[in-house]
């Protein structure tokens, strides 16, 4: 047999192989990370080296104008990575025409104060997308407020800080130990209207009354968002 033809060959052997240990080799963990590392590190790679080689035994077929014996076994052992390709062209088709993922909690920015021996807050802020009342797409930031009272999780007895406009603000800072919370352009509610009442204080930015310069000077932090 020439030369050409048994390289050939072997990169159709290759190429078949390739989407068998694919396909025998499925993920073992579908969390976000293990899934994402599987895809990036072994199943895409492996997929276009499939792909890759397919597409050259293709070119390559011309070794074989007369033997139909062999161009039909060349043909069969592209055929997997062919599917797997197909497959892989309709998923992005439908990735691209579906609707855009509501209600996704992205985080964003996370801090933790210590208020006192016995309360500690972590503020948690995070991004959402949601449809308003007009059935139109709008980002919401929101900043929850999580309490651990003597080190326990106490979720119910917090709140959370919700904005759609781009001039919210909030400032931060632990004073004789309470925890105060300036606000400005959020809309606040407690997460449990039965709850524990915490050294923790929220008001609203009154400009005729106090001013953001003066929340700094007064060694107020400001929330920052990423």
């Amino acid at each position: 047999m020439e030369k050409g033809k048994i390289i050939t060959f072997i990169i159709g052997i290759l190429a078949f192989s390739i989407t068998i240990k694919l396909y025998f080799t499925p993920p073992t963990d579908y969390d976000g990370g293990p899934m994402l590392a599987y895809n990036l590190f072994f199943f895409y790679p492996l997929l276009l080296l499939s792909i890759f080689l397919s597409i050259v035994v293709i070119f390559r077929l011309k070794y074989f104008k007369k033997d139909i014996r062999s161009k039909l076994l060349l043909i069969i052992s592209i055929v997997p990575s062919l599917i797997f390709l197909l497959i892989f062209l309709r998923n992005i088709v439908q990735i691209a025409n579906e609707p855009e993922i509501l209600d996704l909690d992205i985080p964003n920015n996370s801090i933790n104060l210590n208020v006192n021996d016995s309360l500690k807050v972590n503020l948690h802020g995070f991004t959402k997308r949601t449809l308003d009342i007009n059935e139109e797409i709008i980002t919401l930031k929101i900043i929850n407020i999580v309490p651990y009272i003597n080190g326990i999780y106490s979720f119910k007895d917090g709140g959370k800080f919700t904005s759609k406009s781009e001039n919210h603000q909030l400032f931060y800072k632990i004073e004789n130990d309470s925890l105060i919370l300036y606000n400005q352009e959020y809309e606040f509610s407690f997460f449990n209207s039965t709850r524990l009442s915490l050294a923790f204080n929220v008001k609203n930015i009154e400009p005729e009354k106090i001013k953001i310069k003066q929340l700094e000077e007064m060694g107020f932090k400001n929330f920052n968002w990423k």
